[in-house]
């Protein structure tokens, strides 16, 4: 075997769930076991849900053009370029809202974590294990900064995620670190992933599949780490 355990990332997709400044999602039941069964004379049942979601829903993925009508859509995403070796920088005991450089510097030092060309780079404040819980996880959340962005850039990372619901500060209505990373430079963004906390330490590759959405600008997705 490759690996040695398989850890989700991705949250429920659930009615009515958190989702920042977007339509919440819409489920229903569009044939159920109880109604097939007597269609079926009891022999056998049919079920299966109907969807409305907005693209940005649970975790999911933005894609470039989300932000630059030049970048690559969801579909176009080539899935090698989304099995990344995968490193997590623990922020849960950040003082302050924002990651920038100099809390991705000594957050990489403290926790001996070596930022290499290539890596998807995952941000752990521990919202995703908020609104695993059910709890509030739309307000005073930590975020990604531009300075922050950039550091990461010029390390050439493949690809940046977060456990929050967004990667930008959501006081700041330019939303300068999707540019920096989305329009600026093609980087892939996850935002809205879960149990980061188990990959700290760890050696993993972070995979990230999005729904092949013709047109895109990004999608829910099932985000996994696998260790190694």
């Amino acid at each position: 075997m490759f690996f040695r355990e398989v850890v989700d990332l991705s949250v429920e997709i659930a009615e009515g769930m958190p989702i920042f400044r977007c339509p919440k999602p819409v489920i229903w039941d569009w044939v159920t076991h109880e109604e097939t069964a007597q269609r079926y004379g009891g022999r056998q049942s049919l079920a299966s849900k109907a969807l409305y979601i907005h693209e940005h829903t649970g975790t999911h993925l933005d894609a470039p053009w989300h932000f630059s009508p030049r970048g690559l859509t969801a579909d176009q995403l080539l899935l090698g370029d989304l099995i990344l070796p995968g490193k997590v920088l623990d922020f849960t005991r950040l003082k302050g809202r924002a990651i920038g450089e100099v809390a991705i510097k000594d957050a990489a030092r403290e926790q001996r974590v070596e930022i290499e060309p290539g890596d998807a780079v995952l941000l752990y404040t521990g919202f995703g294990d908020r609104w695993v819980r059910g709890e509030e996880c739309l307000e005073g959340r930590a975020y990604l900064a531009p300075d922050g962005a950039r550091y990461l850039l010029a390390a050439q990372v493949r690809l940046v995620g977060i456990d929050t619901i967004g990667i930008e500060n959501p006081d700041d209505l330019e939303r300068p670190t999707h540019n920096i990373l989305l329009r600026d430079h093609g980087i892939p963004i996850v935002e809205g992933l879960c149990n980061l906390g188990r990959l700290r330490g760890e050696r993993f590759l972070f995979l990230a599949f999005p729904l092949k959405l013709k047109g895109g600008s990004g999608s829910p997705l099932r985000a996994a780490a696998l260790l190694v």
